[in-house]
């Protein structure tokens, strides 16, 4: 959620910039204004409670390419696997 990340240092921001280029998608094209005020500076830990039940939960994080520590509240963490999960995806896609 933004509202968290807007929480952390500027050294964090920094690494997520370097991560990614500097290309960071708008999580608004992912959640709605609404859904995204109600998790808004809440720990992930904190709005998956919110989120559907646990099997459909694995589904959704399957298909948009999150590891199973997106809940766990290490964002650095979280950030390095879901960049090295999308890169195995996208250097899948380029090999077919």
């Amino acid at each position: 959620p933004l509202g968290l990340i807007a929480l952390k240092s500027q050294e964090l921001s920094s690494k997520l910039n370097g991560l990614t280029g500097g290309k960071v998608p708008d999580r608004r094209l992912i959640l709605r204004t609404s859904e995204n005020k109600k998790i808004s500076a809440k720990k992930p830990s904190e709005y998956v409670k919110m989120m559907p039940k646990k099997e459909d939960l694995k589904d959704i994080l399957d298909r948009a390419l999150c590891p199973s520590n997106t809940f766990n509240d290490n964002f650095n963490a979280f950030i390095e696997k879901r960049v090295e999960l999308l890169v195995t995806f996208t250097k899948s896609l380029i090999q077919n």
